[in-house]
């Protein structure tokens, strides 16, 4: 009889247990989590080859944490669609384009100079109207990225542009997802920022402490070239025996080999900031060790838009 009263005692304070609990174990399950009592982090993992990510959020100030638990290395890069415009759409219409183009470069059939020239003329005129809105950097296996973005109201695509080694375009095997950003302001806020990175059409500026320890990096876009996508910056961790410009060329997505698997020997790609507006801010953080880092615009890396730094 003791026995049974003392289970009929401990139930109700395991009941109890339960409810409180309920919520931080709803919180560990969920896309997003609370950091600090700061906006929602946004979590999104990527894998071989698909994302996995909320299927909505609030707009204003995202703090993004994208974790790479492929084989490869990814990227995210965040599309504001236009209207009446789905991810369907920029694969079945945007997407042959771009795939027929790159098949034709790889095989030798074109060269890198005349391939923007033939998008151009066969990618659908709606999707220069793509905005681009940033992303997390390259990211290599095991890797975890943090950025912090402002994201407008709106339907998006969320991609990755990587080549497999056998040159197939990460978003045409299944790395192109949709995500709507509600209009509904999420209240976050963007960061102070210690490092401050400038993209122009002639350079690549690093302004700030360049330090060991982990550093936020606020990047911008000053210009637009007349052709492609955009300014986006990189970072690469370069090892002893990591050849500057080997990593510098394979950054070069209009090349035969350019961000295609394997990547360049003895680089580690840490994150960094994926295409933005003109004028308007993206973050992302990096933890600095001592040692050479690769700062690289990889849109405009075979002209010369990057700067290697020395970390104290």
């Amino acid at each position: 009889m003791k026995s049974i009263k003392m289970i009929r005692s401990i139930i109700p304070i395991v009941t109890i247990l339960l409810i409180l609990c309920y919520p931080l174990l709803q919180a560990q399950n969920s896309t997003t989590v609370r950091a600090n009592g700061e906006s929602e982090v946004v979590v999104i993992t990527a894998t071989d080859y698909a994302f996995e990510a909320p299927d909505e959020i609030e707009s204003g100030w995202r703090n993004i944490r994208f974790s790479n638990e492929g084989e490869d290395p990814h990227l995210i890069l965040f599309s504001r669609l236009p209207e009446g415009k789905t991810v369907d759409d920029y694969l079945t219409e945007a997407g042959p384009p771009f795939n027929k183009a790159w098949y034709q470069l790889r095989d030798g059939k074109i060269t890198p100079q005349e391939i923007t020239g033939i998008l151009g003329k066969t990618v659908p005129e709606w999707f220069w109207g793509v905005e681009r809105m940033g992303g997390a950097g390259l990211v290599m296996r095991g890797g975890v990225a943090e950025t912090t973005i402002n994201l407008p109201p709106g339907n998006y695509a969320m991609e990755c542009y990587i080549k497999t080694e056998d040159g197939e375009i990460h978003f045409m095997e299944g790395m192109a997802r949709p995500i709507r950003v509600l209009d509904k302001n999420s209240g976050g806020t963007a960061p102070k920022a210690d490092l401050l990175i400038k993209v122009s059409n002639t350079e690549l500026e690093v302004h700030g402490d360049l330090t060991a320890g982990k550093r936020v990096v606020e990047v911008q876009i000053t210009e637009k070239p007349d052709k492609g996508l955009g300014h986006d910056v990189h970072v690469a961790r370069l090892g002893a025996g990591a050849n500057l410009q080997e990593v510098v060329q394979w950054m070069n997505w209009y090349s035969p080999n350019g961000m295609r698997e394997p990547t360049p020997d003895h680089a580690t790609f840490i994150g960094g900031m994926h295409f933005l507006p003109l004028n308007s801010p993206g973050y992302f953080t990096i933890d600095l060790s001592p040692g050479r880092y690769l700062f690289v615009s990889g849109a405009a890396a075979d002209k010369g838009i990057f700067q290697e730094i020395r970390v104290k």
